[in-house]
């Protein structure tokens, strides 16, 4: 049973009088005063024998085994006054630390380094603080007064947003960054240590986005929730005041600063080669020599296998539910129908130029070809396939490609095409092939060129046809 002194009923007279009575707090005032009452002693005699008395006072450790604040802490009574004072505690205590904490960057820095390294021994090395203390609060206080904790937070996040200064806290990271790739190994490091509670780390996760999306759908839902005329309005009322000259400008000078950013590289760069993209070239051939091909080919294989998945998905639920496919079939015309609309436009409105604009639109398309390349990639074409004419490989799968081909099915389906064709296929044919013709037997005309010979090959294939068509018939 614990011996209790004759105080005030003053509450906080009552708690501090059972504090002071602790061994705890004795032994921490111990250290404080006494140094304090020598001091304020001095060498004069009556001061120092009042000092020697309350320090011996102070400590009593024939007492202090007799009481701990565990057990104090056990008293119900006790709790409900600290529950009391407590909140007045915190903020004079807090008010304090903020106080001292403002001159720290007074102190010498060997005294900054033993603070530090203090609270790194002391306050943050407390785990059970978040463990155990912290969670059994929250899930009391939580469970007894539903939705408390969240609208406290929300106050906690408002005073912290509104009173913090970012211009500092940038300050302070931008002074640290330094350090942080030697600290991000260390924590690593530590983190893998653990792997069981990197796992539960790494299950915060979905209770972050969980919430996170939550709040993204509310907020869309009270949209959704508007008359469409309204959000129109809204919207509208929105893009209205985005001054149309604002982003005009915007869009000059960021052109303004790509073009010189270009007009840069390509002058402090070798001629033919600007520096930036060379940088870039070579930054990206180190990355891409670096990269294992083996396991980078394995990833684009898993993705395209992903995305044949989702084909399938999508397959089978067209199956499932034709309605699905035909609205995927009509918005796929949709959008080619948009296309085609505006490449429609385009080309009115190239035809409603006069012809001399016409003309400088030509000119301008023929000098913004390089006709050199394009009969390079020509002749590379051409030369892909000779390569593939005297190719095996290359035979082999024509041949290969071709005997999967039914000449039977694909003649039908050519007649099919005809009979539904009908007479609009055979004006077409007559509209077109005549002209074929006469360029092919102009192309085929004797001429005293390299083509002449195979010319004449060709002339005289057309004789022979002839010539045979007249026999049979």
């Amino acid at each position: 049973m614990r011996k209790t002194s004759k105080t005030s009923s003053d509450p906080t007279s009552l708690i501090l009088n059972h504090l002071f009575n602790t061994r705890e707090v004795r032994t921490l005032l111990s250290g404080i005063t006494d140094s304090a009452l020598n001091a304020w002693a001095g060498k004069h005699p009556l001061k120092k024998r009042i000092a020697g008395f309350l320090n011996r006072k102070l400590e009593r450790p024939a007492d202090t085994d007799s009481l701990h604040l565990s057990s104090l802490f056990d008293d119900p009574q006790v709790m409900q006054q600290l529950n009391i004072l407590l909140p007045t505690f915190l903020q004079h205590g807090l008010e304090t630390i903020d106080l001292y904490l403002q001159k720290i960057d007074e102190l010498p820095p060997e005294s900054q380094k033993q603070l530090v390294e203090a609270l790194g021994k002391g306050i943050f090395s407390r785990g059970s603080l978040l463990t155990d203390t912290l969670r059994k609060t929250l899930v009391s206080v939580e469970s007894q007064n539903p939705g408390l904790i969240s609208n406290e937070l929300v106050d906690i996040f408002e005073n912290w947003y509104s009173t913090t200064d970012f211009g500092e806290l940038k300050e302070a990271l931008n002074l640290v960054q330094q350090g942080i790739p030697q600290v991000s190994d260390r924590l690593l490091e530590i983190i893998w240590e653990y792997p069981a509670k990197l796992v539960i780390l790494l299950g915060f996760l979905p209770d972050l986005i969980n919430p996170l999306v939550d709040v993204i759908v509310k907020s869309i839902s009270r949209f959704n929730q508007a008359p469409p005329d309204l959000i129109a309005d809204i919207v509208r009322s929105q893009v209205t005041r985005i001054e149309p000259a604002r982003l005009a400008n915007l869009v000059n000078e960021l052109s303004e600063l790509i073009n010189k950013i270009q007009t840069g590289s390509a002058l402090i760069g070798e001629p033919g080669s600007p520096s930036l993209e060379k940088l870039a070239t070579d930054s990206l051939g180190k990355a891409f020599r670096n990269i294992d091909h083996k396991r980078f080919n394995k990833l684009k294989l898993t993705l395209i296998e992903a995305r044949g998945s989702v084909s399938d998905l999508k397959t089978k639920m067209w199956a499932e539910d034709p309605a699905l496919l035909y609205q995927a079939i009509t918005q796929r015309s949709l959008l080619r129908q948009i296309k085609l609309e505006r490449l429609n436009q385009k080309l009115a409105a190239i035809d409603e130029l006069s012809q001399d604009d016409f003309d400088e639109m030509l000119r301008s398309l023929s000098s913004g070809i390089e006709l050199q390349e394009l009969s390079e990639t020509v002749d590379l074409i051409i030369r892909l396939l000779e390569r593939g004419q005297d190719s095996k490989a290359a035979s082999g799968l024509l041949t290969k490609l071709i005997s999967q081909i039914d000449p039977y099915q694909l003649k039908e389906g050519l007649a099919i095409f005809g009979d539904l064709a009908g007479d609009s296929l055979k004006e077409l044919q007559r509209a077109v092939i005549p002209d074929l013709v006469i360029s092919v037997c102009n192309a085929l005309a004797p001429q005293q060129d390299e083509h002449e010979e195979r010319a004449a090959e060709a002339r005289q294939a057309l004789s022979n046809l002839f010539r045979d068509m007249e026999v049979s018939s």
